[in-house]
């Protein structure tokens, strides 16, 4: 069978747009780059938080500097503060929140940078996160001017041990703290048994 001129270039145009169309849904660059750029997301539980702690201890155990460890422990941060929270509490409110909760999680950072130092530097831990029991929130109250949420916020709270992995060498310790499970990772809320929008006095001082 012949085919004429323009036969065959209708037979080649065809046969490039279908090639086009199959690799736009597989090995396109433009979805393995998006792909390759995007974290995997830390799992809704113990294990995830382990692991987002263990950057943290690792990078002790490496020699970083205070401000590196700094960085690492922002993998525990609000990625967007002011619009997390004007998603659950009034528009009246967001700004205090905002400012509220840079002060909180500071505070945060130097309680783990100052806790990682009562051991020599390049100490290795090893963390495991669990749920309070029994709770210690209990017998504590909220402060009774605190800002409520419009919208019901879930709130998880875990207890994270820090154990040395050589006891002659190192302090244990270990944190109580609130979390929101947030853009595929737990990012910290405030210590103690409730979250820094609603923590009695004692417990929000820096």
């Amino acid at each position: 069978m012949q085919v004429d001129a323009a036969g065959m270039r209708a037979v080649v145009v065809a046969i490039v747009a279908s090639t086009v169309f199959v690799g736009s849904h597989t090995d396109s660059p433009s979805s393995i780059s998006t792909t390759s750029t995007i974290p995997a997301a830390y799992s809704q539980n113990t294990k995830g938080l382990e692991l987002q702690f263990q950057m943290i201890v690792e990078a002790y155990a490496s020699g970083k500097s205070a401000a590196e460890i700094d960085q690492t422990v922002s993998i525990l941060s609000m990625p967007n503060p002011s619009e997390w929270f004007g998603k659950y509490f009034a528009k009246e409110q967001v700004e205090q929140l905002n400012e509220e909760y840079e002060k909180a999680f500071e505070s945060f950072q130097r309680d783990i940078l100052d806790s990682l130092r009562r051991s020599p530097a390049g100490t290795s831990f090893r963390v495991h996160c669990k749920a309070p029991h029994p709770d210690p929130s209990a017998r504590i109250q909220p402060r009774q001017d605190a800002v409520v949420p419009l919208v019901a916020v879930q709130i998880e709270r875990f207890v994270t041990e820090f154990e040395p992995e050589h006891h002659s060498t190192g302090a244990r310790f270990s944190l109580f703290a609130n979390y929101v499970y947030v853009d595929g990772a737990y990012r910290y809320v405030g210590k103690g048994a409730y979250p820094f929008w609603s923590a009695p006095d004692t417990a929000r001082k820096p």
